[in-house]
């Protein structure tokens, strides 16, 4: 409302001093003119100010829901100041308006002609500022291009692309293509496929792609990943992944890790990728579970924990475990999570951390080749105290109760030597804990800490 106050006060003004100069005529005819016109100019540029008002500022935001774009507030002020120096031209000087009219037509159709291509673009621009379909920031697909809009003028549209270029479009060719439109302050889902062998019963399958799924960066947790079967082909069962992600630009890196995860998931579980075949042949990911005994007793030669097996022992736990690969950040072991086994690192590394109540995760240690997680759960069935993630891609070998419980029932010592290492270890990690200024776990003696086991392992 200032805004239209200052325009009509100075036409009231000048209204005032227009009707004295004509009741008292003390100026000539050409004075007299010149005041009109200035009467006339600052009126209509009131009136025009009172119709953006009214017309723009609060019909188009009832009708919209938003602004309307500074480019249309441009071209409504250009026409209505040209019909206002129409009016103040024939009224106050007798200009005729036929001629200006028929004049400004013809230098318009000139005008067309020459710029036809880019008037095309303007009026698109126009349009598409009036519908405003996409704003800066929002993730679009219009023809072949897949971008974040950066930029929205009157001639032209910027993209900034996947692969960081910037693409600009002119706004005739926006206007004439089918836009999808990805909005930056919602969700946005998206579709993977991954096939799956037809032996394996479709709640497993989409049980272990959920977890694939969950466990990628990106993939949003306001909304559960929904898997389903799409379709059933020649040689397997493909399965449609629907999850949802709140950065549409990062999209292809998510679904490529996605594959990847499920590659991973499947390889732990023994299902294989399926793929096309003439003959039927075996094919054996390279995290399979059928034992390899020669290289799993030597690696387990390498494990400090358990040097006090025989190579006998050692060699019948190879043969009672199983190796699994993890991606690179993949976990491995969380906290409450149930016991009863450890991995064995083979290849690769990992991090175990500590969460604490309020603050960060405590970081305990990195753990490399030759070194065991989660012992303590395998030797008293208590469940994990630590969280396990994988720094690249690992290759550990599982030991379960039942391989462990044979070993020991040969073996009378095992369990007291077991014990004294793991103690060892469990004191280790209180002095990492009371280092990191977090509240340390109370060491428990090898003595108290072998009833546990003997009763664990029914010894």
């Amino acid at each position: 409302m200032r805004r239209l106050a200052v325009p009509f006060v100075f036409a009231g003004l000048l209204g005032v001093a227009y009707a004295l100069e004509v009741s008292i005529a003390g100026l000539g005819p050409a004075a007299t003119a010149w005041m009109l016109a200035a009467f006339l100019v600052a009126l209509g540029v009131a009136v025009v100010q009172l119709i953006r008002f009214v017309f723009l500022d609060i019909v188009f935001r009832r009708a919209q829901g938003h602004d309307a774009p500074a480019l249309l507030h441009w071209i409504v002020s250009l026409v209505l100041y040209f019909i206002v120096g129409l009016v103040v031209a024939s009224v106050a000087f007798d200009y005729s308006i036929t001629g200006a009219v028929a004049t400004s037509a013809v230098a318009s159709v000139v005008v067309g002609l020459a710029l036809q291509e880019t008037l095309g673009n303007f009026f698109a621009g126009v349009s598409l500022q009036i519908e405003q379909p996409f704003r800066p920031g929002d993730v679009v697909k219009i023809g072949d291009v897949y971008g974040r809009v950066e930029a929205f003028t009157w001639r032209s549209t910027s993209v900034r692309t996947m692969d960081d270029t910037r693409v600009v479009i002119p706004n005739g060719n926006v206007a004439r293509e089918p836009i999808e439109v990805l909005a930056r302050d919602r969700l946005n889902g998206r579709r993977v496929v991954i096939t799956a062998p037809y032996e394996a019963a479709p709640q497993r399958v989409a049980r272990h792609l959920r977890e694939a799924v969950d466990s990628v960066p990106g993939v949003s947790d306001r909304r559960d990943a929904v898997v389903r079967i799409s379709a059933f082909g020649d040689w397997s069962v493909s399965y449609e992944i629907l999850y949802w992600v709140e950065d549409a630009m990062r999209h292809e890196g998510i679904d490529a890790q996605i594959r990847e995860r499920a590659w991973y998931v499947f390889a732990r579980h023994g299902l294989s990728m399926p793929y096309p075949h003439q003959v039927e042949v075996p094919y054996e990911p390279p995290s399979h579970t059928e034992p390899i005994p020669d290289v799993r007793e030597l690696r387990l030669a390498d494990v400090p924990l358990l040097e006090p097996l025989t190579p006998a022992e050692r060699r019948l736990l190879a043969e009672r475990s199983r190796t699994m690969v993890f991606a690179p950040g993949e976990r491995l072991l969380s906290v409450g999570g149930a016991g009863g086994t450890m991995f064995v690192v083979l290849e690769g590394r990992v991090e175990v951390t500590v969460p604490q109540p309020a603050g960060d995760p405590v970081y305990i240690a990195e753990v490399g080749p030759g070194d065991v997680i989660g012992e303590m759960s395998l030797l008293t069935g208590e469940s994990r105290s630590a969280d396990v993630r994988a720094i690249d891609e690992v290759e550990v070998l599982e030991v379960g109760k039942a391989a462990m419980r044979e070993v020991m029932a040969s073996n009378k010592a095992l369990a007291g030597m077991l014990s004294e290492q793991v103690a060892r270890r469990a004191g280790e990690r209180s002095e990492a804990l009371a280092s990191a200024a977090a509240r340390p776990e109370r060491p428990e003696s090898p003595a108290s800490l072998l009833q546990r086991m003997r009763r664990f392992f029914e010894l």
